[in-house]
Formats: structure tokens, C-alpha cells, sequence
């Protein structure tokens, strides 16, 4: 087990903990704090050191609790401030340790931080986040790319400027060049460490500073240009999306398709609001054509788009397991978050 030197975290088993998916005691679909700590008898039977508990503060939740709103709230998802302490309670009572994520290179969009420094270029936050004004040609500052793709930069209607974002632009960047926004973040910080929490791991710690100039990053030489990756593409990065999005249907396929739709996904691939196990449809025959159909609610067409047979005149041979693909028919599944 870990000692309680100061150096415990350098050699110790550390368990991870995402309190949305973990244990529900409410019944409304999320996990809570209350379960976590209903389970860490478990956990420490595990002969762990310390656990580490992912974002549960207050949050709209566009990256699952990666873009806080307040850092030293408990989402009501969660459960309480107290539902938190008795979570410290129990794992210190058990000889573990407690770690837990701090978010600091960026806030959400609706943290009062944010709001108060959009208002305008002269406010007591103005400068707490990334702000810069267009190119002369109303462009972006700078090539800067976001982390899921796209520009880094959100132009703000409001004060008339650039706003920089390293991943969703509900997620502007803070200014680590200025003091007052390291006190502020420093606060957070020792606001949980006096309700007994042990450690910390650090989120994004590479963007926390950014090029104070603002200067666009050069063009890639001819002798290292093909070791860059390729974009990503827009299907995968669609997929990343509905990870975002708890509410949004994700049918796939064992080829990789799917579906963000939720009125066009059949009721057996529509996601669950609560834990459920995957489930698939029965496997389309190999020398199914388009009589077949009327046994199956949506097939895919040529095209690989999912459709539903209503009219047997119109309906598209469904798809068969072509040569290389060892069997495989096409599969539906349901996920719950």
C-alpha cells in the first residue's frame, strides 16, 4: 500500500474512477458519488494504492465534465459537497488515497470567468481568456489548429474578437500568461486539498501556455510533410461527437458505419438512458436479396445508408458479406452511457 511519505504517488497501483458510469444509487441512469463510495471496499480489496476520480464538477457537459463551469461545485448529476467528503471519508478510512483531475488549461463557455470577460476588452477578467483581434481580411489570427479538428479560433459576436480554443469551442482556452488567472486556478486548487484530497492529475498540461505573439506555426518541410498524419476523417470525427453527446443514437456496424440520427434509428439500436447490455440484430443471410427485407426494419442500401423497405418495388438488394470479409454480416448495437 502506499506510504505516507511524501513521495507516495511515484510507485503506487492507482485505480480510475469515471463516477458517471461506475455505480448508480439514484436510478435515474448516471452514477453518483454515492456509489463510488459504496464501492471502494471493493476497490481496496484490490490491493490498490489510491483511486483517481475523473471530472465531477459542475458542468454543461459537452466533453463529460471536461469543461467545467465552476470548479469548486459538485454537479448536481453527482450528488453533493458532502456526498464528496464522504467519499474521503471512506477511502482514507480504507488506506487509500485520493486523486482527483483538474481541468485547468481551459473552462467551459459558461463558467462566470467566461461570461464577464466576452462582455467587453475593458472588464476586470477581460484578459483571462486567449482573445485577439481578425486579421486584416476578417480571418482567424493564425493557423492554429483545434485538437478535434478545424480552426482554434471562435469569433465572438459580442466583443468582436477571436476567441482561442485548443479542443471544443465551448471550451475557451484560459491565459496562463496572466498572474491573476494562475492565483484564481491556485485557489481551486487548494480549495480541494483542504477537503482532504491527496493529489491531482493534471489535464492537458502541454496547453496550458500558448505563443504570446500569437505566431502562426510554419509551413512543414518537404522532407518531414508525409510523416504527418492525415485529418481526421469526417465520419470518425462524427463518431468522436456522439461520444459527446449522451443523448445522441450511435447504430454501427461491424464495418463501421453509423448513424447519428435519432428518428431514423430503429427502436432496437436507440440509445439507452439507462445501463444496458449491447444488442444485436439477427444476422442477414449471405444470399439475402430484397424479399429479405420485409424481415428486417431498416437494412443498408448499396450505398451503405441505413433505409427501411416499405415499398417492395423500391427496396435495395441488402448488403452481403463481400470477398475478404471472412463472414461478417452486417450488426447493429445499442449503447448506454
Amino acid at each position: 500500500m502506499a506510504s505516507d511519505n511524501a513521495e507516495w504517488w511515484r510507485g503506487c497501483v492507482i485505480y480510475q474512477i469515471y463516477p458517471r458510469s461506475f455505480q448508480d444509487t439514484t436510478g435515474d441512469g448516471s452514477g453518483d458519488l454515492r456509489g463510488v463510495a459504496s464501492r471502494l471496499v471493493h476497490v481496496a480489496s484490490l490491493g490498490v494504492d489510491a483511486v483517481w476520480l475523473s471530472p465531477f464538477f459542475k458542468s454543461p457537459m459537452a466533453d463529460m465534465g471536461y469543461d467545467v463551469s465552476d470548479y469548486t461545485a459538485v454537479d448536481p448529476m453527482f450528488g453533493t459537497s458532502e456526498d464528496f467528503d464522504a467519499v474521503v471519508a471512506e477511502a482514507h478510512r480504507l488506506g487509500l488515497k485520493l486523486i482527483i483531475d483538474q481541468v485547468l488549461s481551459h473552462s467551459s463557455d459558461r463558467h462566470e470567468w467566461f461570461v464577464e470577460s466576452r462582455t467587453s476588452r475593458d472588464n476586470p477578467r477581460a484578459d483571462w481568456y486567449v482573445w485577439a483581434d481578425p486579421r486584416p481580411d476578417g480571418t482567424a489570427p493564425n493557423n492554429w489548429l483545434s485538437v478535434f479538428g478545424g480552426p482554434a479560433w471562435e469569433w465572438d459576436a459580442t466583443r468582436r474578437q477571436y476567441c482561442m480554443h485548443n479542443f471544443l469551442a465551448s471550451q475557451p482556452d484560459l491565459n496562463f500568461h496572466n498572474p491573476e488567472v494562475q492565483d484564481a486556478l491556485l485557489e481551486t486548487v487548494r480549495f480541494w486539498l483542504e477537503r482532504g484530497v491527496d493529489g491531482f492529475r493534471l489535464d492537458t498540461v502541454n496547453y496550458y501556455v500558448h505563443d504570446r505573439w500569437l505566431r502562426s506555426n510554419p509551413p512543414l518541410a518537404s522532407s518531414v510533410a508525409g510523416t504527418i498524419p492525415k485529418p481526421i476523417p469526417t465520419s470518425i470525427r462524427s463518431i468522436c461527437s456522439t461520444r459527446r453527446s449522451p443523448k445522441t443514437s450511435l447504430s454501427s456496424s461491424v464495418f463501421g458505419r453509423c448513424s447519428t440520427n435519432m428518428r431514423a434509428a430503429p427502436p432496437s439500436v436507440r440509445l439507452a438512458t439507462k445501463p444496458a447490455r449491447c444488442r444485436r440484430s439477427p444476422p442477414i443471410p449471405a444470399a439475402a436479396t430484397s424479399s429479405t427485407c420485409a424481415t428486417h426494419s431498416t437494412c443498408l442500401d448499396r450505398n451503405s445508408r441505413p433505409h427501411t423497405c416499405a415499398d417492395a418495388s423500391k427496396r435495395s438488394r441488402v448488403l452481403s458479406p463481400t470477398a475478404g470479409s471472412a463472414g461478417r454480416f452486417p450488426t447493429t448495437m445499442s449503447f448506454a452511457m
